[in-house]
């Protein structure tokens, strides 16, 4: 009788791991992506980089930076991502990491649409930018 619990245990547990690995692979791209955002009227480059459940967020001129996001789980349509401690570039990407989230969907023409939140004096500014694979 004890062999034949521990083993549907162990079968639960692995059907239910499966199951996660299958639900995180559907909601986190892999590779690299590019596009930019309208930020104060200005174009911010951003380039993203997806392994495993991890994201490299590099944002350009004016910007210049560099954080990390990490997986958390989905809301409704999107994926989150919750934001780290700046990894290079100080305070505009400080701001990024002070609202700690950015949400990604895709679509059917195989973009990623990223909305993320910044920290400004004001309260929180909504990034929204369309990201498209990176060239090989």
């Amino acid at each position: 009788m004890y062999q034949i619990k521990t083993v549907v245990t162990w079968t639960g547990a692995l059907a239910l791991a499966l199951a996660s690995s299958i639900a995180l692979a559907q909601a986190v791209p892999a590779g690299a992506w590019k596009g930019a955002a309208q930020v104060g009227g200005k174009p911010v480059r951003i380039d993203v980089a997806f392994q495993g459940d991890a994201a490299d967020v590099r944002f350009g001129s004016p910007y210049d930076c560099r954080i990390g996001g990490k997986y958390a789980g989905k809301q409704q349509d999107a994926a989150i991502y919750a934001f780290g401690v700046s990894v290079a570039g100080g305070q505009p990407c400080n701001n990024l990491s002070a609202t700690g989230r950015m949400a990604m969907t895709s679509s059917a023409d195989r973009k990623l649409h990223l909305t993320i939140d910044e920290k400004t004096r004001d309260g929180v500014r909504h990034w929204q930018a369309d990201l498209e694979p990176a060239a090989p």
